[in-house]
């Protein structure tokens, strides 16, 4: 609380959280963050509660979770109510616990190691990981494209687990960036929307 209240008395405007993942577990036993669901949402408040927006970073296709589980990453975003927010696809560096589990889920190889090293960070067009269910990989995909639009229109929510089965992943994908930028302009960085 007296975090925040310094943060609103400094004139700060924005402050991104990584929620990463809905799931505790996930968190904790994959993406090595210790931090409750409870913790996240009361943050989310307080931020609110002193006019400062919110932003928040989460994870989709993590090993060893399914598109039901980037579902539950969505809810946890509706919950804490952020300004704008991004889904980015893992990206499992060697030497983590989630790289560990890529590699016994068979979503990841050596050579993979080496493709990950050539893309650098930031890949946010795909998922590097081999799925061998199609249907789940379009389901991530569509997701992660729908993500920061459900969450400004949660309306949108029930809706969602029904848009993720239908093959319009380039649809989704055009509407996502669309989003981003529309976020980046007007939330992020307002006055490079307007004039000078």
């Amino acid at each position: 609380r007296n975090t925040v209240r310094a943060l609103a008395a400094a004139g700060c405007t924005l402050v991104f959280v990584g929620i990463e993942s809905g799931k505790e577990e996930v968190r904790r036993r994959l993406l090595n963050r210790k931090v409750r669901d409870e913790d996240l949402i009361r943050a989310a408040s307080l931020l609110h509660e002193h006019g400062i927006k919110l932003g928040t970073y989460n994870i989709v296709a993590v090993p060893g979770t399914s598109w039901r589980d980037d579902l539950a990453t969505l809810d946890l975003n509706l919950r804490c109510r952020p300004h704008t927010t991004q889904a980015l696809f893992l990206q499992p560096f060697a030497g983590t616990a989630v790289h560990e589990t890529a590699i016994r889920e068979g979503m990841w190889g050596p050579k993979d190691d080496e493709r990950l090293e050539a893309c650098g960070q930031g890949l946010n067009r795909g998922s590097l990981l081999r799925y061998t269910d199609s249907r789940e990989r379009r389901r991530v995909h569509n997701l992660r494209n729908l993500f920061g639009i459900t969450v400004a229109w949660p309306r949108l929510r029930p809706l969602v687990p029904a848009l993720v089965d239908l093959p319009a992943g380039r649809i989704y994908a055009r509407l996502g960036a669309l989003w981003y930028i529309y976020c980046h302009l007007f939330v992020v960085h307002p006055g490079l929307a307007g004039p000078r």
